[in-house]
């Protein structure tokens, strides 16, 4: 008989293994497991729950639902987020993911969110079209842009700006610099000073991967950064890969022995990566410059990757674009509760929701 309910904290561990037992991808297939917990992820929503699905008593799925203040076409929405569903390979096909979308749904409802919403690669139609049986309209396709870090970066910090790591007493500054580099874009959960501490006290998040770039004559802000450390909330290992990632890698491992190159994880490899939360600069040239430091941090603490999601006619896909990025592409698909709204302009997708 299959159950579907809450979580229990004690199952974490139960879940990870589960977790880690579902992979993901086709020319890359890797698995993922949350740490140090399974719901470590979920602790960078301020509002989420976390259900099951048992099988005689025992674990074969899960799902994640979680809660947001968000801007949609200028007005602030409740909306509510499905995530981290997964189900065991022989319970597959049996109904049990569309049961577990109806019972996060329904706590979704009773928390009064105006539409949920869900990101799916855009490879994965099996999942897209029961998604879309469920009621959840293709709305927007957003793109993933993978870049490697296998070199140093070199930059130049105007002698008028100093480079700083985000402290207590500028939360304030940094909230309402990042407001008005977003505006109200759509899905960007508008920020104050007390919600920039809670998120740096969040899993992945650090005053130590925020950088500011900030004018010395008027301590004003001109470029804020803030870097989500994936890898310490997510593992991510490689299980398989096509013969043309093969024919790829070694390639790579052999120009490697010669000059800098890109480093591919083989099958049972980790991969360390960061994604880019915020971005935001007062012109593209700061932005790039921004980007460069993240980058090279990123490079200084050898971590193998930096990502960061939106609409690809973002100045920031400009600026990145190199014959060694790799974009993947994933489809937003929203079921309106009150009403359908037809988005548009400028889209915010929270590297977190990945």
């Amino acid at each position: 008989m299959i159950e579907i309910r809450e979580a229990l904290s004690s199952e974490s561990p139960t879940l990870q293994h589960l977790q880690q037992n579902c992979p993901m991808g086709s020319d890359l297939k890797v698995s993922m497991q949350n740490t140090p917990d399974f719901f470590s992820r979920c602790r960078n929503y301020s509002n989420y729950t976390v259900f099951v699905a048992t099988k005689d008593g025992r674990l074969i799925g899960s799902i994640a639902a979680a809660l947001k203040t968000i801007y949609i076409n200028g007005e602030l929405k409740k909306a509510g987020y499905l995530f981290q569903l997964f189900v065991e390979e022989n319970s597959r096909k049996t109904g049990v993911a569309i049961r577990l979308c109806r019972i996060a749904e329904k706590w979704l409802k009773s928390n009064r969110a105006s539409l949920i919403y869900c990101l799916i690669m855009h490879s994965n139609e099996k999942t897209r079209k029961v998604m879309a049986g469920l009621g959840y309209e293709v709305t927007r396709q957003v793109t993933i842009r993978y870049l490697p870090c296998f070199k140093s970066v070199s930059f130049t910090i105007p002698l008028s700006l100093s480079l700083e790591s985000l402290k207590e007493k500028d939360y304030s500054l940094f909230a309402d610099f990042l407001n008005q580099a977003y505006g109200d874009a759509n899905f960007y959960s508008p920020l104050d000073e007390q919600q920039v501490k809670t998120l740096l006290r969040g899993p992945g998040f650090s005053e130590d991967l925020s950088f500011l770039l900030k004018d010395k004559k008027n301590n004003t802000i001109q470029a804020a950064i803030l870097i989500w450390d994936w890898h310490s909330v997510s593992k991510v290992k490689v299980v398989s890969m096509s013969q043309n990632f093969r024919w790829l890698k070694c390639l790579t491992d052999t120009m490697g022995k010669f000059i800098p190159s890109p480093y591919i994880a083989g099958p049972g490899a980790s991969l360390k990566q960061w994604g880019i939360q915020y971005l935001g600069a007062l012109n593209p040239l700061l932005q790039q410059l921004a980007f460069k430091i993240a980058k090279n941090e990123a490079f200084q603490k050898k971590i193998d990757q930096i990502c960061f999601v939106g609409d690809p006619n973002m100045e920031l896909f400009k600026i990145s674009k190199s014959i060694f990025s790799a974009d993947v592409h994933e489809t937003l698909q929203i079921k309106w509760l009150e009403g359908k709204q037809n988005m548009e302009g400028q889209i915010f997708v929270s590297v977190v929701d990945l």
